[in-house]
């Protein structure tokens, strides 16, 4: 991913106005300051065009090209193997498969072939909010008549995902970014390759 953001500025150098506007909002996104907003995304939007002097709609064009379309050509090799089988397994033993996110998720499923129930993100309508707050995840509760006692909420970070759930009285699994760090999760449950769940 540094290596395309490298490559990109080199051959267009008068593009690097495109990165800063990743950062301001990746930046507006960590610290949530718009999300209590109506229509919180397109205000976003609107935030980061003021501050670099350009339009909401190049804006998006470019966070969608960065965060959506550019990152699709390295999830699949990034993606956890263990965790999608663990997944399907569940699936396949009639768990609801709910996926949740503070960004858009449909391409990324697509790409990485996952089969799932449903999924929601923070700029839906029935969201409207980033974790940890957990007024997004209560409305899934509820929209999916779930009991919060028989669901696992498996994220990567603990002071959004572990967070938002155990506002919600939810059972959290943290798994790091980090892979070595991974891998000793799942031995330390005792999940390994091949293995019937």
């Amino acid at each position: 991913m540094i290596w395309s953001i490298i490559c990109y500025i080199i051959k267009q150098p008068w593009k690097l106005q495109d990165i800063r506007i990743i950062y301001l909002y990746r930046l507006l996104r960590k610290n949530g300051e718009l999300v209590h907003t109506c229509n919180f995304t397109d205000m976003e939007f609107a935030y980061v065009a003021s501050k670099v002097n350009t339009t909401s709609e190049y804006v998006r064009d470019v966070v969608y090209h960065w965060m959506i379309e550019i990152p699709l050509k390295y999830i699949v090799q990034e993606k956890d193997k263990k965790l999608l089988d663990f997944l399907a397994e569940r699936k396949k033993k009639g768990a609801d498969i709910i996926v949740y996110s503070d960004y858009p998720i449909k391409e990324k499923l697509i790409c990485l072939k996952f089969s799932y129930s449903k999924g929601y993100y923070s700029g839906d309508e029935r969201i409207k909010c980033m974790k940890p707050d957990p007024k997004g995840l209560m409305n899934i509760i509820r929209e999916n008549n779930l009991k919060v006692n028989n669901c696992l909420f498996i994220g990567d970070r603990l002071e959004k995902d572990g967070c938002c759930a155990e506002k919600c009285s939810m059972d959290y699994l943290i798994l790091p970014k980090n892979k070595n760090k991974r891998k000793k999760v799942w031995k330390t449950l005792n999940i390994d390759e091949g293995e019937s769940y």
